[in-house]
């Protein structure tokens, strides 16, 4: 029994000791793009915020990845935008027809 206990507790310790952060997505569309350009963002890690906009969503703290599509450049372009998230902060997303602004909120 006592040797099935020790890795459930290693496994729950692990999940905890990860650093989450808050992330909310702007909900306004870029003027002038698709309706489908939320849909189009890839992102894996990100995918719930995305979905979630304006919502405060939790993701890993750390370094997150998008491709964001280029309406105004080709309908298959897409911008690779790479950057971190802090865990101590509300970063707040607003796409861009190519690319993306950031927030940083600071609790108070």
């Amino acid at each position: 029994m006592m040797q099935k206990l020790i890795p459930i507790l290693c496994l729950a310790l692990a999940a905890c000791s990860e650093k989450l952060a808050e992330v909310a997505v702007a909900p306004e569309l870029p003027q002038g793009v698709r309706p489908d350009f939320m849909e189009r963002i890839d992102s894996t890690t990100l995918k719930e915020a995305i979905d979630r906009a304006s919502q405060n969503v939790q993701v890993e703290a750390g370094e997150h990845a998008l491709d964001i599509p280029c309406n105004g450049v080709s309908e298959n372009e897409f911008a690779k935008v790479t950057f971190k998230v802090d865990p101590q902060v509300l970063t707040v997303l607003t796409f861009k027809s190519c690319g993306v602004s950031f927030q940083t909120i600071f609790p108070e």
